[in-house]
């Protein structure tokens, strides 16, 4: 017979239990190596990355042609050695963010913070301080976990994510996250994004991506259209909240970020859907265009087409 004092097992002993099964041990030594990799010098690291992205492009062939896709409908005006060029650049930056994200889930802190420029803080802090929340638009640049974690350590946000498919990962990524930001929020857990905001939070997401046509508009980016997300005008409207943008880049070189607060948007939300996505398109689009190898082409932006459109990919 079981102790009164004994406590119950909760769900979430539960899972966490379940993750230490066999089957889940590989992923496990997994993330006990990079735990390990990730406090080599970032030199070291940023070659190591480099060479991951040139592997890459010989293995990933689908993402290659999805890379390569993307660059000829976004830069038809340069020549086909340009994007080739480009293409191969986009992959080595990608390889450079998986180690990346490692080094800010797991890795130390202080000596990327010391690498790390961030510009632009007063804008974010005015807007936080009227009191209705902020929206930060972040875009999918290859520097997302890394410039937009030393970001949250000094401006405090939550941040919408998807879960991953792996229970192990999903747990590493998302409590390696939460040692930089407020809180992380399920992706379609809209409610709980809106309470944060309307008690003064501010909330980062990324809304570049193709999720389909539900809660979508099409407008154009890089003169394509594409499948826009319109949560953002959603939330500011039941919010009030500020919208701000973040931008973020690496010099790998260096081995340093750095990441800027926009000003606040002006006039947003509008009472126009599709207006304010092709603004946020276009901001986003804007900052694209600075360093374009450094952004997620290997996503299918694309992927969904106007009725009777024939598909890029």
């Amino acid at each position: 017979m079981s102790r009164s004092t004994d406590k119950p097992i909760t769900r979430a002993d539960a899972g966490a239990w379940r993750l230490t099964a066999p089957r889940h041990w590989p992923v496990w030594l997994g993330v006990a190596v990079a735990w390990m990799v990730v406090r080599l010098p970032v030199a070291w690291l940023m070659r190591l990355g480099g060479a991951f992205g040139a592997l890459g492009w010989r293995l990933a062939k689908r993402r290659r042609h999805i890379v390569e896709t993307n660059l000829a409908l976004c830069f038809p005006e340069r020549s086909d050695e340009e994007r080739a060029s480009l293409a191969r650049e986009v992959f080595r930056s990608t390889g450079i963010a998986f180690v990346e994200s490692a080094m800010i889930w797991l890795g130390p802190v202080a000596r990327l913070q010391a690498r790390f420029t961030l510009t632009g803080l007063d804008i974010y802090r005015a807007a936080l301080a009227e009191g209705n929340g902020v929206i930060v638009i972040g875009a999918h640049f290859t520097t997302l976990d890394l410039a937009g974690g030393l970001t949250g350590r000094e401006a405090d946000f939550a941040a919408l994510y998807r879960p991953h498919g792996n229970p192990v990962l999903d747990q590493v990524i998302r409590r390696g996250r939460e040692r930089h930001l407020a809180a992380t929020i399920q992706r379609r857990a809209l409610r709980r994004a809106v309470a944060h905001l309307r008690k003064g939070g501010a909330l980062w997401y990324a809304p570049d991506q193709d999720y389909g046509l539900r809660h979508a508009v099409f407008v154009p980016f890089f003169g394509i259209e594409a499948a826009t997300i319109n949560v953002t005008t959603r939330l500011a409207r039941r919010t009030s909240a500020r919208v701000l943008f973040l931008s973020h880049r690496r010099d790998p070189r260096q081995g340093r970020w750095e990441a800027e607060f926009s000003d606040p948007f002006h006039n947003f939300p509008s009472d126009d859907f599709a207006a304010d996505a092709a603004e946020i398109n276009r901001v986003i689009e804007q900052a694209v265009r600075q360093c374009p190898e450094q952004y997620l082409w290997v996503h299918r932006r694309f992927k969904t087409r106007p009725p009777g459109e024939a598909s890029f990919y």
